[in-house]
């Protein structure tokens, strides 16, 4: 309910696009941003809260790892490897998902997807490793 949220919290919300509804009793202390900012704060104190919220979100989805597909050609090149490793995958989940490869920062395994820090032949045996234990552990979680 809206009547809950303070001016920071409503502020927050429709910075993320999230409408904010409330009953019609209530619709007088639901107001835009820049209202709410002016009845319950100061001005310089809810700007700088809605900067620093804004550098969290930001900030947040920068943390997510990059990663891109990975090249045709080394598809190619490392078939065999590929197809072990989701023939190895697929055996421990109940449905069979079409797997999508990727290069990025870390090893992460999901039921659609590999993310691998680099080409197989590039791999190191502790990356080996952390892909194993990501695949045997992926079938705990399904």
């Amino acid at each position: 309910m809206s009547s809950n949220l303070s001016a920071l919290q409503i502020a927050t919300l429709q910075e993320m696009g999230i409408t904010v509804w409330s009953k019609q009793s209530h619709a007088h202390e639901v107001t835009s941003v820049h209202e709410t900012d002016k009845s319950n704060t100061s001005q310089p104190t809810s700007r700088a809260n809605l900067t620093h919220l804004r550098s969290i979100v930001s900030a947040g989805k920068s943390e997510k790892p990059s990663s891109t597909p990975f090249p045709k050609d080394a598809e190619k090149h490392h078939f065999q490897w590929i197809h072990d490793v989701e023939q190895a995958l697929t055996e421990r989940l109940t449905n069979k998902p079409e797997i999508s490869w990727f290069v990025g920062d870390t090893v992460q395994v999901s039921a659609s997807s590999i993310v691998l820090p680099g080409l197989p032949s590039a791999l190191s045996m502790q990356d080996k490793r952390q892909l194993w234990e990501q695949i045997c552990s992926i079938t705990r979680d399904h």
